[in-house]
Parts: C-alpha cells; structure tokens; sequence
C-alpha cells in the first residue's frame, strides 16, 4: 500500500524501525539454548516418548501416528510432522543432545540418558 521494500516492513514488524514519537522496545539477547527452546514444536515428554518407541524399533511413522493420536485424545492441536522425528533419530545417531538438562528434573534427565544409552546400544556400532 505504501509501496515499501519488503525488508523495511519486516524491520517495523519485528520492532527495528519505529515512529519519532514511539518508543523503541528494547530486546534482550537470548542464548542459543533459549533460542532453541522457543522454536521447538514437541513437548520433552513427548521426546522422551519417541525415543523409547525408537528403543522399541517403531518406524517414524508409526511414532508420529502414535503421538498425534495422543495429542487427539488430550484435545491438543496438532503441529507435528515426520521430519521433527526424523530429526530426532537423526540428531541421536550424531549423538546430539534433544533434551537440555535444564528442561528435566534430576531425575527425569537421569532417565533420558538411560534411554540415549539404550539408543546408543541398539543403532550405533561399535
């Protein structure tokens, strides 16, 4: 309408840009855990679910059916798809952390690692 460069609309939309009379909001920089925290689309206890079913020899598929009959029945709208799965088995095979030790309780992190060495055990080769 304005006829302004795509990038500038970003720029006002995300707050970058701002009118003489407004007040620029100040951001405070997050860390890279923070930042992948917010993005994520899978609750850690649904994590922790795909892992097991990944013990269990289910196939992706068969996981994301299971979880997003799970989601149906608890009345929680659905974001999942395959690749965030694959991605999950994917980031185990590189031995990548899924779950921050900051997300669990001592416990609870106890478990997941017992279940990445369970992984570990049935995918990696030694």
């Amino acid at each position: 309408m304005l006829q302004l460069p795509r990038h500038t609309v970003t720029r006002i939309k995300n707050g970058k840009i701002v009118c003489r009379n407004e007040l620029k909001q100040e951001s405070k920089s997050k860390t890279q855990i923070e930042v992948n925290l917010s993005k994520r689309k899978i609750h850690v206890s649904e994590i922790l679910m795909v892992i097991e079913k990944l013990n269990e020899k289910w196939t992706p598929s068969m996981i994301l059916d299971y979880l997003i009959e799970q989601r149906h029945s608890a009345n929680v709208i659905n974001n999942l798809t395959i690749d965030i799965v694959k991605n999950i088995k994917r980031n185990l095979l590189n031995k990548k952390n899924v779950i921050y030790d900051c997300e669990l309780s001592e416990d609870k992190y106890k478990y997941y690692l017992k279940i990445v060495n369970d992984f570990n055990n049935i995918y990696i080769i030694k």
